[in-house]
Parts: structure tokens; sequence; C-alpha cells
């Protein structure tokens, strides 16, 4: 088993937490006491993280839409090429206020 410190992504805090791995697996967050900004804390998303990373149903690589409706794998960066094709497209017909990025919330 080890520990790594590291930070939360699941929301705008980064709260600094330690990791436990044990063969390669996520089993345990806490927070990471000698963080200068949480200090410890985290909140429960960030507690639920071990339950994220080995979910049976998580995403392990980019998927594109099939013509029939399903999903196939797809390399990132194709992905990412097809994508800035698309957004380039609707930049050009109607104008730049026409796209917009946001954060989902976890």
């Amino acid at each position: 088993m080890q520990t790594k410190r590291w930070f939360c992504r699941l929301c705008a805090a980064l709260c600094g937490i330690e990791v436990e791995v044990d063969s390669g697996r996520v089993v345990a967050v806490r927070g990471d006491r000698a963080d200068p900004m949480s200090r410890g804390s985290t909140c429960a998303k960030g507690r639920q993280f071990p339950h994220e990373v080995n979910d049976p149903e998580r995403l392990r690589s980019s998927l594109v839409r099939t013509a029939t409706g399903g999903f196939a794998p797809i390399s990132s960066e194709r992905a990412m090429d097809e994508i800035a094709l698309q957004l380039s497209d609707i930049i050009r017909r109607h104008g730049p206020r026409a796209v917009a990025s946001c954060r989902a919330a976890s």
C-alpha cells in the first residue's frame, strides 16, 4: 500500500488529499493535514473519489457515436481533432458567440 499526496479536482477548492493506493487501485482518500489551504478538510465528493475512479461503468477511453447510434473507441487525439472541426464550422457559420464552454458540476 502506498500513500500519495495529491489534490482533489472535483471542485474549485482543489483540496489537498492523501490517496491510498493498493496494487494500482485507489482504496481510500483523506484530507492532507499538511496542505496550507484545506488543512485536512475535504468535501463528500472528494471522499467518494475511490468509488468514482473504480466504478466499472467509468469511461476508460474516448468514444465516438456510430451511424447506428452506438459508440466505438476513438483515439483522444482524433476525438479532439473532430471536435475542433465541428466547433470551427459552428463559429464560421454562426460567429464566435455561438460557442461557449462550461464545467459540469460534479
